[in-house]
């Protein structure tokens, strides 16, 4: 006997979320729901919503990037709730001219990163 499901379309993509992660792609994808930090020393912590925050990482999992090119690369670069201001592809408000987001990224990245005395950015998501 056959059954008829019916899902909406957050049913549907909260079980294609499921399926990536269970399937080994979390490291590749960010979900609306999760929660990270970064900061290139670990006196300015800063969520992905741009706002300062003091938390204990014991239960994180942590990514290092040494340059900007390698954040690039990494999930975090396209999450589009990331509000940071050298996450080139968020909806980063700001810009002067959006041809330029991504080198003006750079440049943030790289103020930041000399600020801190050349430490690697750090990216530190919760475990689930």
């Amino acid at each position: 006997m056959k059954k008829i499901v019916r899902l909406t379309e957050n049913d549907l993509t909260r079980i294609v979320k499921k399926v990536i992660r269970e399937q080994g792609g979390e490291g590749n994808y960010i979900g609306d729901d999760d929660d990270y930090y970064g900061s290139f020393d670990d006196s300015h912590k800063v969520h992905r919503n741009n706002h300062k925050g003091d938390t204990n990482f014991d239960d994180y999992d942590e990514d290092s990037f040494d340059t900007w090119d390698d954040y690039q690369k990494s999930p975090y670069a396209n999450d589009k709730l990331n509000n940071w201001e050298f996450n080139s592809k968020g909806k980063r408000r700001g810009f002067q001219n959006r041809e330029n987001e991504p080198e003006e990224g750079r440049y943030w990245f790289d103020q930041y990163k000399e600020k801190s005395g050349g430490q690697p950015f750090k990216v530190r998501k919760k475990r689930r």
